[in-house]
């Protein structure tokens, strides 16, 4: 019974989870092979997931359930789901998700990336290969094209209206790490040993993005200055004597 209601509650864990790249987690099977060629075994899903993320070799975690230690989750190689004869559990990764897009009826994208027509079939490729080109910002339908690679990668960013009832989609900026947030609480020290402040929130969570060792950002209510949004670099909500709130990095 407490072994269902630990893998209930990783299954639960798992499909809330969004950093790092997606898993699909399954009952009943198992992925082949040690990452690595060895056993690295955790105690609990995330921190397998985690050092699974920074391992190259492995493909998913599964949850050897009658192992005697306590490090059940193993990193595993294999990229399959095989059936498992004493039922494991076990989460495969799965590809990393490109940048989300725009879709707008009517509009076109000036300009063709990389100075030249490059024109695909259908949709999903034309997005794929957007991804991969660094001056690429969308694909434009091109409807009166003859040939079948009517998806073109463009180059400009914003939609203009097409004289053809073209169709288009712009590729949007990958959103940054997902927040919890808390009430009553702050989060301790200073990102970077020295108080960056900004006077809303959304300014202070794209720093805190691109600043390594911040953890989160903390709203300093009793702060006179307009710039309340603090970059810090602590993990964890401490009670604040102030009811201070603040915004930890998942």
């Amino acid at each position: 019974m407490k072994v269902l209601l630990v893998l209930s509650v990783a299954l639960v864990a798992v499909f809330a989870r969004p950093p790092g790249p997606p898993y699909r987690a399954r009952k009943g099977v198992y992925l082949a092979g040690y990452a690595g060629g060895k056993r690295h075994g955790f105690p609990a899903l995330k921190p397998a997931l985690d050092a699974c993320n920074k391992n190259k070799d492995c493909a998913g975690v599964t949850f050897e359930r009658v192992h005697k230690g306590k490090d059940k989750f193993t990193l595993r190689k294999g990229k399959t789901f095989k059936k498992s004869p004493t039922n494991e559990v076990s989460w495969l990764k799965l590809k990393p998700r490109g940048p989300p897009y725009r879709h707008g009826k009517g509009v076109y994208l000036a300009g063709y990336a990389g100075g030249k027509r490059h024109g695909f079939p259908a949709l999903k490729p034309a997005l794929d290969a957007c991804n991969k080109t660094k001056d690429c910002a969308g694909v434009t339908f091109e409807r009166v094209h003859k040939g079948k690679d009517k998806f073109t990668l463009r180059k400009g960013k914003t939609f203009k209206k097409s004289p053809t009832n073209e169709i288009s989609w712009l590729k949007l900026k990958p959103r940054g790490p997902p927040y919890r947030h808390g009430k009553g609480g702050y989060l301790a020290g200073y990102a970077g040993g020295k108080r960056h402040g900004f006077p809303a929130l959304k300014p202070a969570l794209d720093a805190c993005n691109k600043t390594k060792d911040c953890g989160g950002v903390t709203y300093e209510r009793v702060h006179k200055g307009k710039d309340k949004f603090t970059l810090r670099k602590g993990k964890t909500f401490k009670k604040s004597p102030t009811n201070e709130m603040s915004w930890v990095k998942a």
